[in-house]
């Protein structure tokens, strides 16, 4: 009797922990104390890709009224409706952001659990605020479509010197796109941030400026040149690299990660070997 009593306790014990498997894809824990503020509580998560999210915002099991809300390096979890306290959102699993759930007493907050959600499973949750992460903003920005740069050459007309500075310039200005990330409007500030001159002999240069043009005024320092040592056919290109920086509504500007380059067509620039004079229509080469 005692063995069919034993073997009938384990039998139950098994079904009760396959019912009571994971209830959600990214499961987080808050890691403290019965008597621990809960508020203060570290928060520790582990991956499980066979359970799906189980969490709502609103009215929730029984009629219980719930609430999502960020848990953040720079405060704990923070209690503002949008979530517009937390600098720093604490991480969780393959791109998912700490939230921790209550319930609505008349007595308060009443925690229930923590929970690591993708920022697009949160924007899918009425109420819940949306984290727009960095990855997020860098994404939105390699999408913007920029301008290539067109390289200028002088002297003009396709031919150029040996031994003598050849002008190059591009024109790349700033400007800005707006985008819409999980339903919020985001401004991209985006300026050329760097340049790199492609002259087809082997040899690149990388500046900040853009180069300008001729101007007698200007001590050579002021121009992005470059001297050919033999007569060729040269493929002369800039490369643009661009930064950007974004914010929400008229919040305060934040740097976006990385940069983005972009390739400007090339020019096929004919150097020659040759005695020049300079006329008013250009050179000529005696």
């Amino acid at each position: 009797m005692t063995r069919h009593i034993l073997t009938l306790f384990l039998l139950l014990a098994c079904f009760q922990v396959v019912i009571a498997g994971p209830a959600r894809a990214d499961t987080c824990t808050a890691d403290a104390d019965a008597d621990q503020d809960v508020f203060n509580a570290g928060v520790a998560c582990t991956d499980d890709d066979s359970a799906e999210p189980v969490v709502d915002s609103g009215a929730g099991t029984g009629g219980v009224q719930t609430e999502l809300h960020l848990v953040c390096a720079n405060l704990g979890v923070d209690l503002s409706p949008d979530g517009s306290n937390c600098v720093t959102p604490l991480t969780c699993g393959a791109g998912g952001i700490v939230y921790q759930q209550y319930a609505v007493q008349p007595t308060g907050l009443e925690y229930l659990q923590t929970l690591c959600l993708t920022p697009a499973e949160a924007a899918d949750i009425p109420g819940a605020p949306v984290v727009l992460t960095a990855a997020m903003i860098a994404q939105a920005f390699r999408e913007v479509e920029l301008p290539t740069s067109t390289i200028i050459v002088q002297p003009p007309g396709g031919e150029t010197l040996v031994n003598i500075a050849t002008l190059v310039r591009t024109e790349a200005e700033p400007f800005t796109r707006t985008v819409t990330l999980l339903g919020r409007s985001i401004t991209l500030d985006i300026s050329p941030d760097s340049y790199t001159w492609h002259f087809g002999d082997g040899t690149t240069l990388s500046t900040t400026e853009p180069g300008q043009p001729y101007d007698s005024a200007l001590p050579a320092t002021a121009y992005v040149s470059h001297e050919y040592a033999s007569a060729q056919k040269a493929s002369v290109s800039v490369d643009t690299t661009w930064s950007a920086r974004w914010r929400e509504g008229t919040g305060d500007w934040q740097p976006v990660d990385g940069t983005v380059t972009t390739t400007g067509p090339a020019q096929t620039l004919t150097v020659r070997t040759a005695t020049p004079r300079l006329t008013a229509a250009g050179f000529s080469y005696d």
